[in-house]
């Protein structure tokens, strides 16, 4: 089975699909558990898919290929330190491990995308600097399609960094911020339009003071327009491009942010 991406949908062999996702892992050794095991289960309960935190082998990929589950595989490296300018090498091998696992693994009927990390700490990203982060992130991901062109590959985002997206494919990004500039204004304009006409200033006479204080202004709400009436504050949509984005907010089972690109179809 082949998961690719079209626009904002996944597709299953050329189909949409909706996919029901669980998370798989990781466990103590001594757990009990194992694919042979879990992966009738997982699929009699009506999942179609699993996320695993870790690169997995190809024992896993054979059972979940057995059971018609798809492997969203995640690389586990050392994001959590400084790898942009204390410890680079950390960036580096991430690279050399996921193009030598893709290399061994990309035709593998069980796999169905790869996220290049997961979740980097909000106090580090700040630390690094967020625009490098995207630029490591987005190296990542370049260098896995490269490999397999065909495969969605995307990296696990959350709400404390929403700022780490990579960019779309075919597009650059500013060496100083995180999304393009014309973006930003439009969104920035149309809030500040939305706030201007949602609210009004009205004196009110401070209660903590005499009456013949002056007044001060406060907000309140003005119910001659409806919030409903306002234009829509979502950004423009990106440009067309030849290699399609796809954001999915949630996955059964996941509570992470991704964004998903993969390379031209064949």
């Amino acid at each position: 089975m082949r998961l690719t991406v079209h626009g904002k949908h996944f597709y299953l062999d050329g189909r949409p699909h909706f996919l029901r996702t669980v998370t798989y892992g990781p466990f103590p050794e001594t757990s009990g558990h194992s694919p042979e095991k879990d992966f009738p289960q997982i699929r009699s309960a009506g999942f179609d898919s699993v996320r695993v935190y870790a690169l997995p082998d190809r024992d896993l990929l054979d059972h979940a290929a057995q059971n018609d589950l798809i492997v969203i595989a995640t690389h586990a490296w050392g994001h959590g330190c400084d790898f942009i300018t204390e410890n680079p090498s950390l960036l580096d091998q991430a690279r050399r491990d996921l193009t030598a696992w893709l290399e061994s693994h990309k035709n593998h009927p069980g796999l169905g995308a790869i996220l290049v990390g997961n979740e980097i700490p909000s106090d580090m990203a700040r630390w690094m600097t967020p625009w490098k982060v995207n630029q490591a992130l987005d190296g990542l991901i370049r260098a896995c399609q490269k490999v397999v062109p065909s495969i969605p590959v995307g990296y696990a985002n959350f709400p404390t960094t929403e700022y780490l997206e990579p960019p779309p494919p075919n597009t650059s990004s500013h060496p100083q911020q995180t999304s393009p500039p014309s973006t930003f204004t439009s969104k920035t304009a149309k809030r500040s339009q939305a706030t201007s006409r949602a609210f009004t200033t009205s004196p009110v006479t401070d209660p903590f003071t005499s009456p013949n204080s002056a007044s001060i202004p406060t907000v309140t709400p003005r119910t001659s327009k409806p919030l409903s009436s306002l234009p829509p504050s979502n950004p423009p949509a990106p440009p067309d491009s030849p290699e399609p984005l796809f954001t999915l907010g949630r996955i059964i089972g996941l509570t992470t942010v991704k964004s998903w690109t993969t390379g031209p179809s064949a």
